[in-house]
């Protein structure tokens, strides 16, 4: 049986203090949605690529072990 990785710890940043209101600009407001449009489209490639199935080239080496599966999906 392969081991159980171990717990992760998620260390927070200090909150820094507030430096008052915020201004978009049409600039800022462009760019943002740029990134916003280019993680949809990385979204949908994702979502079709699993659609037509997966297999041991898309994980990275011990990324994925038989504890992360369901009960039975790994024959002895």
């Amino acid at each position: 049986m392969t081991p159980l990785p171990g717990p992760s710890k998620t260390v927070l940043a200090p909150k820094g203090k507030p430096t008052g209101a915020m201004k978009f600009t049409k600039t800022q407001m462009l760019i943002s949605q740029k990134i916003s449009q280019a993680a949809v489209r990385r979204s949908n490639a994702l979502m079709a690529h699993i659609r037509t199935g997966i297999n041991g080239s898309d994980f990275s080496k011990s990324a994925i072990t038989g504890v992360d599966l369901a009960a039975g999906t790994v024959q002895p």
